[in-house]
């Protein structure tokens, strides 16, 4: 008599926004042995959400499959302690993704609003052409640094409530070595390895001055603070 089918390994992404999870999943369910969703829990009453994760997840074995899991951000989930109680009783691996580059991190989240504008999209397909450049001023993205730091103290405060399997991953290290790290994250989650390719594209263009009309005047209006140098960095 054979053995009994298992769950695949649950695994759950958490992310603030724009640090590569859409462009990761999208990888990730390119894998044969992994079944990986998008924001699922967008919109759901807190009884629909804490429904869908327990189907999810509780779903058996099929078609080779060995890891399943989804993404999300903590501001779309209605019960951060009921959802960190289910992510402990099913032991979900967890993989946190950040962006050290917080003036990288704030402008891609304003201009995915204007893509999101644009096309009810946000992020950008292989046939999606890029945003012209836009002026941004220096209070509004002060303001989106102060949101995206919120984000990203809520987040890793969270994490480190969960007595969990944890692999911590940074955008700019998605961007410089993306074989590396899914090499990393295939290890974590117990899969073969496997070519993986995303269908999603990079929406803003790591030269902020492509990206900013009045990027000098930006960069000038930081400079000697911690975010003056970010302008120029990689990542």
């Amino acid at each position: 008599m054979g053995m009994p089918p298992v769950n695949p390994t649950p695994f759950v992404v958490l992310f603030p926004g724009r640090t590569g999870s859409s462009w990761l999943i999208s990888c990730l369910d390119s894998h044969p042995a992994i079944e990986a969703e998008g924001e699922r829990l967008v919109r759901r009453s807190p009884r629909s959400q804490r429904g869908w994760i327990e189907r999810f997840y509780g779903r058996r074995r099929r078609g080779g499959v060995l890891a399943r899991g989804f993404k999300t951000k903590l501001k779309d989930v209605w019960d951060l302690d009921a959802f960190r109680h289910l992510l402990q009783e099913r032991g979900v691996r967890v993989v946190v993704l950040d962006r050290r580059n917080t003036i990288k991190l704030a402008v891609s989240t304003i201009n995915a609003r204007r893509l999101h504008e644009r096309t009810g999209r946000w992020n950008r397909s292989r046939d999606t052409a890029a945003l012209p450049p836009f002026e941004l001023e220096p209070a509004d993205l002060e303001r989106e640094l102060d949101e995206c730091r919120e984000l990203r103290e809520r987040l890793a405060a969270f994490a480190d409530t969960l007595e969990l399997p944890r692999l911590a991953l940074c955008y700019e290290d998605l961007l410089t070595d993306p074989e590396g790290r899914l090499a990393e994250i295939m290890a974590f989650l117990d899969v073969p390895p496997a070519p993986l390719a995303s269908e999603v594209v990079k929406n803003t263009d790591d030269d902020l001055s492509r990206v900013l009309a009045n990027h000098d005047a930006l960069r000038e209006h930081f400079a000697g603070g911690p975010h003056g140098a970010m302008f120029d960095r990689a990542g």
